[in-house]
């Protein structure tokens, strides 16, 4: 047991120690300062940082006096790094390497219209072109493939303001060659590493969802040669396809659905539609056309 001295000189250093806490201001939340708007929504000091095909070069977006830009320099020098483009805007958020490694690309619309345009800034001369100067029209990029390094891929809705044409560019000249013109109202495609066509979307009548295939003729109207129909929306799903050679098989959960799907540019072409939201593989149903 404490005697009652020794339980009165506890008291008195605990008063010592712990009285300049009970003796401060009371809080309150206005004693409290607010975060800073900037510091949630203001820029980064760096983001969306990228390596040049050749791993010589590192790119990323930084401010220029407040405004996004593409910074690029030696990759194991990154503090050397200059400004690539001079937007005073908006600032650039979306940017890709050319494969050739001597151009940048980037899309800018105007004042938030998202009619974007495609851009590609010359690292060596610095010089700005812009690939897509139409107006009212916004340009996707679709494929930048390294077996073609001077060329791009662009959707392009300047025919249709509806729809999106895909359009072969050349980074260099700006020349643009039509590749798919898109009669049938696709949402969009999917093409391989050599330009070619390979997948399609598109709204099924209901907003549902289906896979399907066929081939492009000569007049470049798609011929369906058959289809698997996706049931009610609200489930998820794993989709597989194993392609050897020309030839694919298509996988829904684990369950073989269609199996040697010619894939190459005329004989065989097959697209997917997901655009009903998430959807469920039961009870199967493959229709053939002949």
């Amino acid at each position: 047991m404490f005697s009652k001295s020794t339980i009165f000189g506890l008291l008195c250093v605990a008063i010592v120690l712990f009285g300049g806490c009970a003796s401060g201001p009371a809080w309150t939340p206005e004693s409290t300062p607010l975060i800073e708007r900037s510091q949630i929504f203001g820029n980064p000091d760096k983001a969306g940082a990228t390596i040049s095909p050749d791993g010589s070069m590192i790119a990323y977006l930084a401010p220029v006096d407040g405004v996004l830009n593409v910074w690029v320099g030696p990759a194991n020098d990154p503090a050397s790094a200059k400004a690539v483009t001079q937007d005073t805007d908006r600032g650039i958020r979306i940017y890709f390497w050319a494969k050739s490694g001597k151009q940048l690309l980037y899309l800018q619309d105007k004042g938030g219209d998202e009619n974007w345009r495609v851009y590609a800034v010359d690292l060596d001369s610095g010089e700005v072109k812009d690939l897509t100067p139409y107006d009212n029209v916004q340009a996707r990029v679709e494929n930048v493939s390294h077996l073609h390094p001077e060329e791009i891929l662009v959707g392009l809705n300047n025919r249709n303001p509806q729809v999106h044409d895909i359009h072969r560019i050349n980074i260099l000249t700006g020349e643009s060659e039509l590749v798919q013109q898109n009669d049938e109202g696709y949402a969009g495609y999917v093409t391989d590493d050599d330009y070619q066509v390979r997948f399609a979307s598109a709204f099924t009548p209901n907003g549902g969802s289906a896979v399907f295939w066929g081939y492009f003729d000569d007049a470049s109207d798609f011929q369906g040669q058959g289809s698997v129909a996706f049931m009610e929306p609200g489930t998820a799903f794993i989709l597989r396809m194993d392609v050897a050679g020309e030839l694919m098989d298509l996988w829904v959960n684990d369950v073989l659905v269609l199996e040697d799907i010619l894939l190459n540019r005329r004989d065989g072409w097959i697209g997917l539609t997901s655009f009903g939201g998430p959807v469920t593989f039961e009870d199967l149903k493959v229709e053939i056309v002949e």
